[in-house]
């Protein structure tokens, strides 16, 4: 049996030029995508919990927002040197096996290679890079990173801590 070719929406199937059913819609939530309550104003890109590493969604239901400057440093110290579909982006603190004597200014050496490149292109200034050993019982078991730094976009000082497991 042979049929014809119809163009698109010469033959719907259903009871509507949609088919079955009616076309989805999405809820419409009051205020604005990507938006910084604190300063009420909609930002770059969207924000993610350095905990859970997850996008963050506020109480209006929308995606909160952060500067991209600020999301390029905290991918930069989240991702392992190499494990993203940019090679350059991340950090090869991962590869360190134990915390030896030498293991902060190693540390700091990473970070500010990890960072290298948003200094490099003027985004950013390191201003500050301290570790913090983490430390149970006796045993250094990780660090602290806090990094301060300069969003040069901005003209801004922030504050970002990153923790690393031993």
């Amino acid at each position: 049996m042979s049929t014809p070719i119809l163009g698109i929406g010469s033959a719907s199937f259903g009871g509507s030029i949609y088919g079955f059913g009616t076309p989805a819609t999405e809820t419409i939530t009051p205020g604005r995508p990507m938006e910084n309550q604190n300063q009420n104003m909609s930002l770059d890109a969207r924000l993610i919990d350095t905990n859970t590493r997850d996008f963050v969604i506020n109480l209006d239901g929308n995606t909160a927002g952060m500067t991209s400057v600020s999301q390029q440093v905290f991918l930069a110290m989240a991702t392992t040197l190499g494990s993203s579909a940019v090679a350059s982006v991340g950090n090869q603190i991962k590869e360190m096996q134990t915390l030896n004597p030498a293991y902060q200014s190693q540390i700091i050496g990473y970070t500010q290679s990890a960072l290298s490149g948003l200094v490099s292109a003027g985004f950013i200034s390191i201003v500050n890079i301290t570790v913090t050993p983490l430390v149970y019982l006796t045993v250094v078991t990780g660090a602290t990173v806090n990094l301060f730094w300069m969003d040069n976009s901005q003209n801004k000082m922030q504050q970002s801590n990153f923790n690393i497991s031993g």
